[in-house]
């Protein structure tokens, strides 16, 4: 389950794929057990490799998107497969980010400093030359 701020309000967002057969019984519930009906949803859509997939979401407060949960049935699985949006995924998302980008700045840094030192280095030879 993921979640996407979107001006003031936060879209849950529950995607199932590779299953088949295509039944399938997608929901969420708010709490321990007020399902929510209003959920928006693709429908089952086909995959290339003869699975399928649905998304289904839901618009909600900010401050309660950690009281949901998506419900999966399937007759793949033997019970009702629950899934909560993880407290932690955005910190470890904007984590990885900000590292990312450290790493790209520094190695455009190495890069102009190595450039610049062989410039340097081809401007003397002309010199001397």
């Amino acid at each position: 389950m993921t979640d996407i701020a979107e001006s003031g309000s936060t879209k849950l967002k529950c995607t199932v794929s590779g299953f088949h057969p295509q039944a399938i019984d997608v929901y969420f519930v708010k709490g321990d057990n007020d399902k929510i009906e209003t959920a928006t949803s693709t429908g089952v859509l086909p995959n290339n490799d003869g699975t399928y997939y649905i998304e289904k979401w839901i618009e909600t407060d900010p401050q309660d998107k950690y009281h949901h949960s998506c419900h999966i049935e399937h007759e793949s699985l033997k019970s009702t497969l629950i899934v909560k949006l993880d407290q932690t995924s955005n910190i470890a998302l904007i984590v990885g980010i900000v590292i990312a980008v450290v790493a790209v700045i520094l190695i455009v840094v190495i890069a102009v400093v190595i450039w610049k030192k062989k410039q340097k280095g081809k401007d003397e030879k002309r010199l001397m030359e």
